[in-house]
């Protein structure tokens, strides 16, 4: 496993963010094989980036790109960017990677709810 996207993977997160990402994490799960990225900035500050690897997968991520700008609900992660590469698109958004993510629910979550 890689310990950093490729160089052209790097250098659009680069040129997007308007920031040279200092550290990478690879984030491996999810609902598709897309690549999954935690890219942390000069300022501390980090985005999430998913990137088409098949052109199935291009469309979805198409298709996420256009219900989160549809949507902009304050219960889904902020997007900071997308980019409709003919072959491989890429949404950088929000890095959730500390918040809370049921299930498990427990009653508190239920109760909130």
């Amino acid at each position: 496993m890689s310990a950093a996207p490729d160089l052209d993977t790097q250098e659009r997160i680069a040129r997007i963010c308007h920031a040279r990402p200092v550290a990478w994490v690879r984030r491996i799960g999810g609902y598709s094989p897309a690549e999954r990225w935690v890219a942390t900035l000069p300022d501390g500050s980090t985005v999430f980036t998913k990137v088409a690897t098949t052109p199935l997968v291009a469309g979805w991520l198409r298709q996420e790109a256009r219900i989160y700008a549809e949507l902009q609900a304050q219960c889904m992660p902020a997007i900071a960017a997308f980019e409709d590469d003919p072959e491989r698109p890429m949404l950088i958004m929000e890095d959730l990677t500390y918040a809370h993510w049921p299930p498990p629910w427990s009653w508190r979550n239920v109760e909130a709810v």
